[in-house]
């Protein structure tokens, strides 16, 4: 995982000057294939595959098939996006529901 808060992350004091408190987006890699990535994300039930910013549903985005499809293999790699990369931008819903819909689909790996 790489949220922006946490102490060891790269960008963490950028965060910390732009930000009153930290985003409820993080972002992981499986260890999968973009394919796999995919489809283990298509699994999910309470997530909605798609891409978006400033809504209250929690997302997940699959960025080499959503975000930055618009790259190439070699741009993606140099932009430090693998396609195993998985974004989540956390909304209203309730944790346990969301804990339980993560558990299940990633059971799959």
């Amino acid at each position: 995982m790489t949220p922006s808060g946490l102490p060891n992350h790269s960008q963490q004091k950028l965060a910390q000057d732009q930000m009153d408190g930290f985003g409820g987006i993080v972002s992981f890699e499986l260890d999968a294939t973009g394919a796999e990535t995919r489809a283990i994300l298509e699994e999910l039930d309470v997530f909605t595959l798609a891409v978006s910013l400033g809504g209250t549903e929690s997302l997940v985005d699959h960025p080499a098939t959503m975000s930055a499809s618009y790259l190439s293999d070699k741009e993606r790699k140099a932009a430090g996006i693998p396609d195993s990369l998985v974004r989540i931008p956390v909304g209203v819903e309730h944790v346990d529901d969301l804990i339980s819909d993560l558990d299940r689909a990633l059971s799959n790996l």
